[in-house]
């Protein structure tokens, strides 16, 4: 039988104990299956700095600290490095003080009367490992919701209704009659999309953007476009904006995206009402 190959974990331990450090040390050397690569911090502010520059995988946190005390160093470590895997060491041997901490962003507590030398390695690796799946199994949920908006998107522009008022607006799609024309016109709707992410929370950014909405949507009316070519145009820049894009970022562009679809429908149904078409 082939053994895996030994893993490689980067480990930060924020520890100011002499003998904690070389206990913590000589339990992760045990483990057959994982090699461990420490990097020790005895301050708040040292380690925070290590980590920012390492972004190990796994931090082992003490919270009795020279420079700082209790959940505060937790609060502190989390502000400045994110979601890492943070594992806290007390020497507490008291269920409510870890529970909180691990309220406040903790992934575990260890007490260090209790700590579980024989297989530290083991139980470290294993929450990574875990963490690791459940990020992959959430960016699958993401990469399904995203393929069901396009789907759901995609099957708006052969609906019955669409595919008449496209046939009342324009007798060939947008995209065939004025090639050149529906080219500016993903320009323009990729640039409002870009637009509302980057203004999203800005003061004025999102006037603007229904601005420039308006402005295509009269354009579109111009063109006799119709709902179809809006759908077109959304999906085609849809599919490219979230090509290759992270999943959460992904994931605001299909919900910005929603809602602009929705307002340019809007300004085109109002360019033809005010001109008399319906």
């Amino acid at each position: 039988m082939v053994l895996p190959k030994p893993v490689t974990i980067r480990l930060l331990l924020i520890e100011d104990s002499p003998s904690d450090i070389v206990l913590i040390q000589a339990s992760l050397a045990e483990s057959k299956r994982t090699r461990f690569q420490v990097e020790t911090a005895e301050t708040l502010e040292d380690g925070i700095a290590a980590a920012l520059a390492t972004r190990p995988e796994v931090v082992l946190l003490d919270l009795g600290l020279p420079d700082s005390d209790g959940l505060e160093s937790l609060i502190r470590f989390r502000q400045q490095y994110g979601d890492g895997l943070v594992f806290v060491l007390t020497g507490l041997d008291d269920d409510d003080s870890g529970f909180q901490a691990i309220e406040y962003g903790a992934t575990d507590y260890l007490v260090k009367s209790r700590l579980p030398t024989a297989f530290l390695g083991r139980m470290l690796r294993y929450a990574l490992e875990r963490r690791r799946l459940e990020r992959e199994l959430e960016q699958r949920r993401q990469r399904q919701r995203q393929e069901s908006e396009v789907r759901r998107v995609e099957s708006l522009s052969t609906a019955p209704n669409t595919a008449t008022a496209a046939r009342i607006y324009s007798g060939r799609p947008l995209r065939e009659s004025h090639p050149t024309e529906f080219q500016q016109v993903l320009a323009d709707y990729r640039s409002g999309l870009n637009g509302r992410m980057l203004d999203n929370g800005v003061a004025g950014g999102q006037d603007l953007t229904a601005s420039a909405m308006r402005d295509l949507g009269n354009r579109l009316g111009y063109l006799r476009a119709g709902p179809r070519d809006v759908i077109d145009a959304h999906l085609l820049v849809l599919k490219e904006v979230i090509e290759g894009a992270p999943t959460l970022r992904a994931q605001v562009y299909l919900e910005e995206a929603r809602t602009l679809v929705l307002e340019l429908m809007g300004y085109l149904a109002d360019y033809y009402r005010h001109h008399g078409l319906r």
